[in-house]
């Protein structure tokens, strides 16, 4: 079974928040730091609704609650510059990528975005913004009308909010 990775370190306005106060990056040693590249497969979960995020078709999804969804639950960041990375999915081996609306789909490698990792301070421990380099896009899902627990996972403006955090479980 899957539990919770804390990771050790959070960024902060793309600096690194260490001993409880905001460092520009550059400052952070890279043994300080543990990287998504380097948790191997993972699941990918929104803090605000417990809600794991999958591959069903094409689409990136999220479902709350206690449902295993197998491979199509399973991540892999591989590195592609300092500090940047692509997600494949392991089930259909296809990586994230824009589709219509900022939603997030699964494409071919060549189409694959880069993405990195930031946290809002104050936000819960190990919890991480995935935005797009610059930080001002970031990971956030567009529920169902009729659903606070199951929606879409879409690129947004940064607001900051609880709904925008996610965790890498292994």
């Amino acid at each position: 079974m899957f539990s919770k990775l804390i990771v050790p370190f959070t960024l902060c306005a793309l600096s690194v928040v260490r001993m409880g106060s905001c460092q520009p990056a550059t400052k952070a040693t890279q043994a300080n730091l543990i990287k998504v590249t380097d948790l191997g497969v993972t699941r990918i979960v929104n803090v605000r609704s417990n809600a794991l995020a999958f591959a069903l078709g094409e689409a990136i999804v999220v479902h709350g609650g206690i449902v295993d969804h197998g491979d199509h639950g399973l991540w892999k960041a591989e590195e592609t510059d300092v500090d940047r990375f692509v997600l494949q999915n392991i089930g259909t081996k296809g990586y994230i990528t824009l589709g219509q609306n900022d939603s997030l789909v699964l494409g071919p490698p060549v189409l694959a975005i880069k993405f990195a990792t930031v946290a809002a301070v104050g936000g819960p421990p190990g919890s991480l913004g995935i935005t797009l380099p610059g930080g001002i896009k970031v990971w956030d899902v567009e529920f169902n009308k009729d659903s606070e627990f199951d929606g879409y996972v879409v690129l947004r403006d940064a607001h900051y909010s609880i709904q925008e955090l996610w965790s890498f479980e292994k």
